[in-house]
């Protein structure tokens, strides 16, 4: 039996649809693995940026601590109120979860809303400040500066405030 199987012709259809797919997935797994690669390297990039002062900044990536500082102008205040509890804050993220169960009895949280807010803020190291223009990406590094539990919701803010002392991993840009 097995004889018979090992003796079978593939059709002309099933020989060319091979001869094409093949090529073409291995091209698509040479360009995720260039691409996944290219990503690592430029985490790596960030990762061996030396602190430095604001005052030395030049245009392209840099890593840089100090304290943020709203940008007071006349008739406009320099901050937002947080979501949920209305603390003057630079950069928020506010996240609403829904408590669920499932078939087995075993329960989870599942985000219902997740929003980000904010300003552009100065960051002052003693010598020197810089303006930053935040973005939605800086969440994972924040820790959670406020949760409450109202039922089967759970309410959590994670926030950017004035005065708070940061380190900052970003692009400077001459142009804003």
């Amino acid at each position: 039996m097995n004889q018979d199987i090992g003796n079978q012709r593939r059709s002309k259809p099933a020989s060319v649809t091979l001869l094409i797919l093949i090529p073409v997935l291995l091209a698509g797994g040479l360009v995720a693995q260039q691409m996944s690669l290219s990503t690592l390297r430029s985490i790596r990039i960030l990762e061996r940026l030396p602190l430095t002062a604001v005052q030395a900044a030049i245009p392209g990536p840099i890593q840089t601590k100090g304290t943020a500082r709203a940008i007071e102008r006349p008739g406009r205040s320099g901050t937002i109120k947080a979501t949920w509890t209305e603390t003057p804050s630079l950069w928020v993220r506010a996240v609403e979860e829904k408590e669920t169960r499932d078939s087995e009895g075993n329960t989870s949280w599942v985000t219902v809303r997740d929003t980000t807010s904010f300003v552009k803020f100065d960051l002052e190291d003693g010598q020197s400040d810089i303006l930053l223009v935040p973005s939605n990406s800086i969440e994972p590094y924040l820790k959670r500066s406020w949760r409450k539990t109202k039922g089967k919701r759970r309410y959590s803010e994670y926030r950017i405030e004035p005065g708070d002392v940061i380190t900052v991993v970003g692009m400077v840009s001459e142009y804003i």
